[in-house]
């Protein structure tokens, strides 16, 4: 390969070269080496871009790779990696309203759809103040991973209610329930390859009857149940990487705290605090 890139003639063209749809190694037959089949790659990524940068080619080859995923890498050095070589888009942060770099990648995709006009004055032109007594766009993040794909899904199912700005109240809790449909099968996707098909395949059941709030030991038996032997606690782990629920605790003050990998990258599951849902699946799940 390295003879390859020396073969190469100067170009004062610049190429990024993306590799992206990793998602089917750990639906394939031999999931089971994709930790160390993409650790191999991250690897070889690394030498290529070296020798490219050593030979002044403005070439680079950047892999996307989802962030569950790197919890599958067996490579030790992986978090030195990253920070040297790597950029994770980190959504949720101290800027949350519309400032924020999630709600901006939203507004750009409103604009090339044709609609001007400043982010602050369409929303309030076009949203509810409130629903459920709580400010709308918190409302509406808390139902997503607080990540564009999703809150551009929400607005999707907006537009599928047929109906021209401004929404009330009941139009935004009628779309959630189509969303929510849609991010349940969204999760799902997520776990195939990560935890037990018996269990990726049969996740309204796990979930359906434990409620909203539940104990890791009644997620316990019901993950043995659809996959006995399994380790229960990794599976847990797969599926809170993954998003499916948090964990919940009260601070010193009596206020409740909430623990999610979406808002913190380095957020670990603690088996021994209660497991609260993910609220953008409730619909799905006829919890609420």
């Amino acid at each position: 390969l390295m003879e390859v890139l020396r073969s190469f003639r100067p170009s004062d063209n610049k190429h990024v070269i993306m590799l992206d749809g990793l998602d089917y190694l750990v639906s394939g037959p031999k999931h089971h080496d994709t930790g160390y089949f993409l650790a191999d790659l991250l690897s070889a990524v690394r030498l290529v871009n070296g020798e490219l940068h050593r030979l002044s080619f403005d070439v680079k080859v950047v892999v996307l790779v989802r962030t569950e995923l790197l919890d599958i890498i067996p490579d030790p050095n992986l978090p030195k990696k990253i920070a040297d070589h790597g950029i994770q888009l980190e959504w949720y942060g101290l800027r949350l309203g519309h400032e924020s770099d999630l709600l901006q990648v939203f507004w750009k995709r409103v604009a090339l759809a044709g609609i001007a006009g400043k982010p602050r004055d369409l929303w309030q032109a076009w949203m509810p103040a409130q629903v459920h007594g709580r400010e709308t766009l918190k409302f509406l993040l808390d139902h997503t991973r607080y990540i564009p794909r999703d809150l551009l899904r929400v607005f999707h199912f907006l537009q599928k209610l047929r109906k021209e700005p401004p929404f009330n109240e009941r139009d935004v809790l009628d779309c959630l329930k189509h969303y929510s449909d849609w991010f349940f099968d969204e999760l799902s996707s997520a776990t195939v390859g990560l935890v037990p098909i018996s269990i990726s395949q049969n996740l309204n059941q796990v979930f359906g009857g434990l409620g909203r709030s539940f104990q890791f030991s009644s997620l316990a038996n019901e993950l043995e149940r659809l996959a006995p032997g399994a380790d229960q606690r990794e599976v847990a782990e797969r599926l809170f990487s993954t998003h499916w629920f948090g964990n919940v605790w009260a601070t010193s003050e009596g206020t409740p705290r909430y623990g999610f990998r979406y808002r913190k990258r380095r957020e670990a599951f603690e088996p021994n605090r209660t497991v609260q849902l993910h609220l953008g699946l409730w619909k799905a799940l006829n919890l609420v």
